[in-house]
């Protein structure tokens, strides 16, 4: 499954194993319980297959559990989905910018090799970024793109799973430099989150313009060390020689 997942995103082959044996090990432990009790202990005990019966309830459990948990993964995401529909509407084309910069910021996030879970966090983050500007008036402009992260943390902070994502989403507007904002963090202060999705974002605006991916990994490599860091942009690179960015076809910004 490792090897799937790292051939696919072209993420890092021993990030994606250990997060897999720490997410294996517990679930599946009832069943190395229930094998042992069947093989070794049963038997002895004449019960023969009899304790199949006895097996089948752990069966069904685990199975439930897993099942469960893939529901609130899913469940997590479709929460979402109402947010960016309505920001679409008020911004015509933001979901569509949304899904661009939500692929791109993973398949750095993937290239990078961070574990699977902070991946998570990234997309989520990049999906989430704008929704502040729902509770802003649209006037004036400058001060709606200076206050719409920190407005998408007031919106959104009562859903406690999304408590990493905001704090990604609140410091991607930083820059490497120390010259960005809201609190002029620089370099390696600044969250690993928050500078995969500044590239991500700063990619998809530019593809947004020129329907051009390789002009829009140009212009990331050309804010290296000032506004974007140079690390996340040479993954942003790596990630497009491997084809693992959003397709760029039909997606120029009218205008």
């Amino acid at each position: 499954m490792a090897g799937v997942l790292t051939v696919s995103s072209a993420g890092s082959f021993r990030a994606f194993a250990v997060d897999l044996v720490k997410q294996a090990i517990p679930a599946y432990a009832m069943y190395w319980v229930a094998g042992y009790a069947l093989a070794v202990l049963w038997a002895p005990a004449g019960l023969g297959w009899v304790s199949a019966v006895f097996f089948f309830p752990s069966l069904y459990v685990i199975q439930w559990a897993l099942a469960q948990h893939a529901a609130v993964w899913s469940a997590r995401h479709e929460i979402l989905n109402p947010f960016v529909v309505a920001l679409d509407e008020r911004y015509p084309g933001a979901q569509r910018e949304s899904e661009l910069v939500a692929g791109a910021a993973t398949a750095i996030a993937n290239t990078l090799g961070i574990k699977p879970g902070d991946v998570d966090h990234v997309a989520i983050a990049a999906q989430i970024r704008d929704v502040g500007k729902l509770a802003l008036d649209q006037e004036p402009e400058a001060i709606q793109r200076r206050d719409h992260a920190g407005a998408t943390r007031r919106v959104l902070s009562d859903i406690s799973f999304l408590a990493p994502p905001l704090d990604i989403v609140v410091s991607h507007h930083e820059r490497v430099d120390g010259q960005g904002w809201p609190e002029g963090r620089a370099g390696g202060s600044i969250p690993l989150g928050s500078r995969i999705l500044a590239v991500a974002e700063t990619w998809a605006d530019r593809l947004l313009e020129t329907d051009d991916a390789e002009a829009a990994v140009v212009r990331c490599e050309t804010l290296v060390g000032t506004g974007l860091d140079g690390r996340c942009v040479a993954a942003l690179r790596r990630a497009h020689e491997r084809d693992r960015l959003p397709a760029a076809g039909g997606t120029r910004r009218p205008s």
